[in-house]
């Protein structure tokens, strides 16, 4: 199943707008799962969670599915609440039991580690301290083991905001073995470093088959390692909202990039960087680098930002072009 477009005539923001989605097993879908991610981007009030929320609403007549290869019947997966640790460590030793029900190992506990290393494979590359050990068999219920970096074990109320956070999503998604399926997913990046959240997208291309993820996110990290075709940014114009596709990839895949082109914010740098970036381009095109005023200009600068920054480099690379230092 998946979904390739959808008509909405007015719901919540939303009014007049059709917007289209990659599918799964396309060209811009992984190549060993099938799975394809598509991520709805833009400010704050332009509708995305509104998006992701009209898609269970089947029997509304302002809105119209076009669903291909199913029936219009099929399972939608919403992931927006994040459940509570107890829901968490149920999904976990769930998890667990089943893959060790599913594998052949004799031997019990050999078979009991291989279903637990199942369960950390999603997580493999993702840079996390924390790694699922075990289950206890001497507490009420089983409860789910990490091992931390220095080798401690500990039970899941003892993790960071993040770590929660991260097996309360992919727990909850493995729990579920979607296949086939439409994962709508809200701000997947809530909690998680800036590091954690380049990766999220990897994880949710692991698990199951030939599923289609709809993600709405602030993050211009998630933004940056999606494939542009799958990105549809909404944006106001004409006093609506209106979805754009880019046509081309960003100029760089760098904050900064991502920011401006992608998501219209004007100023991502703090106002007086952008003034000494200004006062010092003035006196390099003026040919006065060399002055005591520039040499101050430029020390200034240096305490905000590397002499390797971009702008240093566009600097040093304009005083090379007219035979400067």
């Amino acid at each position: 199943m998946y979904l390739e477009k959808i008509n909405i005539k007015k719901f919540r923001v939303l009014e007049d707008i059709e917007v289209y989605f990659q599918p799964p097993k396309g060209a811009t879908a992984d190549a060993k799962t099938g799975n394809v991610v598509n991520v709805i981007a833009g400010v704050n009030g332009c509708g995305k969670t509104s998006l992701l929320e009209s898609i269970g609403e089947r029997k509304n007549p302002n809105i119209r599915l076009s669903i291909k290869n199913s029936n219009i019947d099929a399972r939608v997966i919403n992931a927006f609440s994040h459940k509570q640790n107890t829901l968490v460590e149920d999904s976990i030793r769930s998890i667990v039991i089943q893959n060790n029900l599913d594998l052949t190992e004799s031997n019990p506990q050999i078979r009991q580690k291989q279903a637990v290393e199942l369960f950390n494979e999603a997580f493999d590359g993702f840079g996390i301290f924390t790694r699922f050990e075990s289950l206890d068999t001497l507490a009420n219920g089983q409860k789910p083991l990490f091992k931390t970096i220095n080798g401690e074990l500990v039970t899941l109320d003892k993790l960071s905001s993040g770590e929660k956070q991260l097996y309360r999503q992919i727990a909850g998604l493995m729990l579920s073995q979607p296949n086939n399926s439409l994962v709508l997913i809200d701000e997947p990046e809530f909690g998680l470093h800036p590091a954690w959240q380049q990766k999220i997208m990897q994880i949710y291309s692991r698990i199951g088959h030939n599923n289609q993820f709809i993600i709405a996110t602030h993050s211009p990290q998630i933004i940056a390692n999606t494939p542009y075709q799958n990105l549809i940014l909404l944006h106001k114009q004409d006093h609506k909202i209106v979805p754009l596709y880019p046509s081309h990839p960003p100029s760089g895949v760098d904050v900064n990039s991502i920011l401006s082109e992608m998501m219209w914010v004007e100023q991502f740098l703090p106002p007086d960087v952008l003034e000494l970036r200004e006062q010092y381009r003035h006196l390099i095109e003026q040919k006065l680098e060399n002055s005591p005023e520039a040499e101050a200009v430029k020390q200034k600068l240096l305490q905000r930002e590397s002499n390797d920054s971009k702008f240093m480099q566009e600097m040093r690379f304009l005083l090379r072009l007219r035979g400067g230092q």
